[in-house]
């Protein structure tokens, strides 16, 4: 089994390793070609024999991942769709608070599996770092999306206040241009 792959982005969704072999993963991290990424891999096996791989640049995300899939009637699209959209933390909470409006809006979630989610996963997810908020999780996978390393990225994100996204990121860029 697959647990983890470090290699480059060929190409959108396919990451090629050291040894030449290229291997297709799905990411809720947006992976840029010609990127170094690191990624924690978890594998699942369709009805037809054929596997699967999904790659996460952080434990969390793993974790929440692998949380929601055991849900009766939450498949990894779904998943992969929440935490693209939400983050781990901002995923977490809405469920914590019951917000299944917020689950909604991900692509390709209507509000019958959001309402679902939402009451058979308060107990079943697990914690996220609360200083991850929303924003903070959409710039940390902006950063790790452009190439630099998750521990990089979060540090960053700590260091560069404000709400606006546009003015972290460049924030962001500036500190970690001398790392």
């Amino acid at each position: 089994m697959i647990a983890y792959l470090n290699g480059v982005v060929r190409e959108p969704g396919v990451i090629v390793t050291a040894g030449g072999v290229g291997y297709r993963v799905l990411s809720p991290t947006p992976l840029v070609p010609g990127a170094s990424v690191e990624l924690e891999i978890t594998t699942t096996t369709g009805r037809d024999g054929a596997v699967t791989l999904y790659g996460f640049t952080n434990r969390p995300d793993q974790d929440v991942f692998l949380a929601l899939v055991s849900l009766p009637g939450v498949g990894a699209s779904t998943a992969l769709a929440l935490l693209r959209d939400l983050g781990a933390a901002g995923l977490v909470r809405a469920v914590q608070t019951g917000d299944s409006a917020a689950l909604a809006q991900a692509r390709g979630v209507g509000k019958s599996v959001a309402a679902k989610i939402c009451t058979l996963a308060r107990d079943r997810l697990p914690t996220v770092d609360a200083e991850l908020s929303g924003p903070a999780d959409e710039l940390i996978a902006a950063l790790v999306g452009l190439g630099f390393d998750d521990a990089d990225a979060r540090r960053a994100a700590a260091e560069s206040p404000g709400e606006d996204l546009g003015n972290r990121l460049r924030d962001a860029l500036v500190l970690l241009r001398g790392v």
